[in-house]
């Protein structure tokens, strides 16, 4: 089963009643005539998939990154736009909408305004709406007292490589690996 969502943006005042350009890629002969634009994304829409997407995979952390990410369009994933699937861009562009309140669509809604994401999930009880959460990125880990520095760098160095890897790689198998290529 998916877990669907929507991914939005609000867009800054300066961005409204114009053709939107980011990166390269231009919100084909549609002003931005509403202050909210969103997109549909298929799978793993839940909100621990979101927080680690936006804050480390992606760093969709600024208003210009999130609004080129939701200018490709409507997505099978937070990875992957339907266009890097084949689909063509007027099928899946972005959706504009003057407000946000009410019932959500999908399973959960990230919203990125004022420079913080927020997400809501959907009531069971389509009768009492849900609040919105700001969703915050994990804190890195510390420290710990007396410990040197060298192995807070060495705990971080293996989060990251198991992180970027997806856990194909941890540091003992990725040095064994470097050693026998010697």
């Amino acid at each position: 089963m998916s877990t669907r969502c929507n991914i939005a943006i609000k867009l800054k005042e300066k961005d409204l009643n114009k053709e939107l350009t980011c990166d390269g890629i231009h919100f084909q002969n549609t002003k931005a005539d509403y202050p909210f634009m969103e997109v549909y994304c298929h799978h793993d829409g839940y909100p621990e998939n979101a927080k680690d997407f936006f804050f480390n995979r992606a760093r969709l952390t600024d208003y210009e990154s999130v609004l080129n990410y939701v200018l490709q369009g409507d997505r099978t994933s937070f990875e992957t736009s339907y266009m890097e699937s084949g689909e063509q861009w007027p099928d899946n562009r972005p959706y504009m909408f003057a407000s946000i309140e009410g019932d959500i669509p999908e399973q959960y809604y990230y919203i990125f305004m004022d420079g913080k994401w927020y997400y809501k999930e959907r009531s069971s009880d389509n009768d009492q709406p849900m609040d919105w959460i700001e969703l915050v990125p994990d804190a890195p880990a510390a420290p710990l007292p007396g410990d040197p520095d060298f192995e807070y760098i060495a705990r971080e160095i293996k989060a990251l490589v198991e992180r970027l890897t997806d856990g194909k790689y941890t540091t003992t198998n990725l040095t064994k690996e470097i050693l026998t290529r010697k």
